[in-house]
């Protein structure tokens, strides 16, 4: 694993910090601190921290809006499989065979999700101004976000826009999760005040959000 060390970028300290960045829950131990699935949560916020920072800094011309939209389309899944794809993420991954057979090793959504995981080790093990040396290499070098365009709200920033007009607050509240760990399903309620206005499933929490949001703007007539 030197080899991928030295393409990102970071010496680990703690070399099981970069084990279990690359442990896909198919090949797992059963305990809660032996897959990639803490670190891939942690890596998720840091990311998102960390760009949403450099997009400050670097473009203060940019109102709130604009700048919402280029961290939405930096830190999207196809946006971290590419990024997974370049330091060659996936050779490394630890997964049985029924994965990679399944084509797990260039997966978009399991590629995201251990490059989300890989930053979370990497802010454990080095801090802010590791992860930050990186997403400037990685993400910002030679990057010019005229290239992006103005993307389309999603689901769920249509239905808040849409609810605060009229005084309210979407909640949403996972009410399900189950499966093996490698597939787990997450089920997503979301109400406006005591009104449960839609419900989604997905095996990834956010795109259970992101139905149950679509739902919702359907039963709105939206």
């Amino acid at each position: 694993m030197s080899t991928l060390e030295q393409t990102i970028g970071h010496r680990f300290r703690d070399s099981q910090l970069l084990r279990q960045a690359l442990t896909h829950p198919s090949c797992a131990a059963p305990s809660v601190d032996s897959s990639y699935q803490r670190l891939e949560f942690l890596g998720d916020a840091v990311l998102g921290f960390v760009i949403a920072g450099e997009l400050y800094r670097r473009f203060p011309q940019f109102p709130e809006g604009r700048l919402t939209e280029l961290r939405s389309a930096l830190v999207c899944e196809a946006s971290l499989a590419q990024r997974a794809r370049f330091v060659q993420l996936g050779r490394y991954i630890f997964m049985d065979k029924g994965q990679v057979l399944q084509g797990g090793r260039d997966n978009p959504a399991l590629l995201a999700d251990a490059y989300e995981a890989l930053m979370g080790a990497i802010y454990l093990d080095g801090g802010l101004r590791a992860v930050r040396r990186i997403i400037s290499r990685q993400f910002l070098s030679g990057w010019n976000p005229r290239d992006e365009p103005a993307a389309d709200k999603n689901e769920k920033s249509l239905l808040q826009e849409l609810t605060q007009a009229q005084g309210l607050r979407p909640r949403y509240r996972l009410v399900f999760q189950g499966g093996p760990e490698h597939k787990r399903v997450f089920v997503v309620r979301v109400s406006l005040g005591r009104r449960i206005v839609g419900e989604g499933w997905g095996f990834r929490k956010k795109d259970a959000e992101r139905m149950a949001a679509r739902e919702a703007l359907k039963a709105l007539d939206v």
